[in-house]
């Protein structure tokens, strides 16, 4: 069985009409996960830290949920969100790797320039 990670990442690749939304992390010492994403539409920025990236990634669907259902306009369909939106997964080892990704998303880099610059 493979894991909702794979499963978007993968469905990604292959459908360009889903809404895209970069998710940075870290990976803790002993196996949690914490981090967090910025949708640009709403200006939106939403944290997540849990044990699992599969239970990381469906938290970050839940607080985008909840979020844009306050919203007036929303860029994707909110009602069938794991269908409309991916999150891009950028993977941090250490602090510098998060902070260099956080700095290049903030000069609107590209899912794979900061993946590029993160993987060095």
């Amino acid at each position: 069985m493979s894991s909702i990670v794979d499963s978007n990442i993968s469905e990604a690749w292959l459908n360009d009409d889903k809404y895209r939304i970069i998710l940075i992390y870290l990976v803790e010492d002993g196996g949690s996960y914490g981090g967090g994403y910025y949708e640009p539409f709403t200006d939106l920025m939403g944290a997540v830290g849990v044990d699992s990236i599969d239970v990381m990634v469906n938290e970050a669907y839940e607080s985008l949920k909840q979020a844009m259902e306050i919203m007036d306009e929303v860029p994707f369909d909110i009602n069938n969100i794991k269908e409309s939106v991916v999150f891009d997964l950028v993977e941090c080892q250490t602090e510098n790797e998060m902070d260099t990704a956080h700095t290049l998303l903030n000069k609107q880099g590209s899912f794979e320039e900061i993946k590029a610059v993160v993987l060095k």
